[in-house]
């Protein structure tokens, strides 16, 4: 039982940290993407946990719970999933829109994030292709994972759907009012459980990372979108 408490609490450590690192840095040193991308050192405990406690390869701990039969089987149906969340997400956005102030999102994402119209490429190349990855890894692939194996399914989703959505949030909070922002936490945390769900049915990640590159290519065409406007 002492075992099970503390794997409890390193897992909500796990959790909240990278939330509490953003905000830090983002205090003390906006405006450098690199910098503030440093949070990100926090989804590689999975695989040092892999290599380190477990002693496996470090191939297998790398893509550890791939999953490539359940994507291989169940491939059409991840592709539609992955379209309506596409389709939903940017319904969203141009329906929301008028919420937002397109000048100061791109002041912001200059000034705290270090992204403009110039690097947004390559910054968005990293995003959705490895970025994207880590995620998976992480939320999905160890925290969630991780939770299911000692808390009840309803909280495992809860606590990794409502810390992915705190996590996206924190960077882009002060971009709109409260209600709206809630509207959005209620919306990411809603896209994290359908990916947990994905994850249960797969048993593997590679489905889920492929719906995630989806949706950031939607994301990072968004944030060009913004900038030209």
């Amino acid at each position: 039982m002492i075992s099970k408490n503390k794997n409890q609490i390193f897992l909500i450590l796990l959790l909240i940290l990278p939330i509490v690192i953003i905000l830090f840095i983002r205090k003390i040193y906006p405006g450098n993407y690199i910098v503030n991308s440093f949070y990100k050192i926090i989804f590689f405990v999975p695989l040092f946990l892999r290599l380190f406690i477990k002693k496996i390869s470090f191939k297998r701990a790398l893509f550890f719970d791939i999953g490539y039969e359940g994507f291989k089987k169940l491939f059409p149906y991840q592709i539609i999933i992955g379209l309506i969340l596409v389709g939903i997400y940017l319904l969203a956005f141009f329906l929301l829109k008028h919420f937002l102030n397109f000048d100061q999102i791109a002041h912001k994402l200059i000034n705290r994030n270090g992204i403009t119209p110039i690097n947004l490429i390559f910054v968005g190349l990293f995003i959705i292709l490895i970025n994207s990855y880590l995620e998976e890894y992480f939320w999905r692939g160890y925290l969630f994972k991780e939770f299911s194996s000692c808390i009840s399914p309803f909280w495992a989703h809860l606590l990794s759907g409502f810390g992915f959505s705190l996590h996206h949030l924190v960077f882009i909070y002060d971009w709109f009012n409260i209600p709206f922002f809630i509207v959005t936490f209620i919306g990411l945390s809603g896209y994290g459980i359908i990916m947990n769900l994905i994850y249960q049915k797969t048993k593997g990640i590679l489905s889920t990372w492929v719906i995630h590159i989806l949706v950031d290519l939607v994301q990072v065409g968004l944030g060009f979108y913004i900038f030209l406007k």
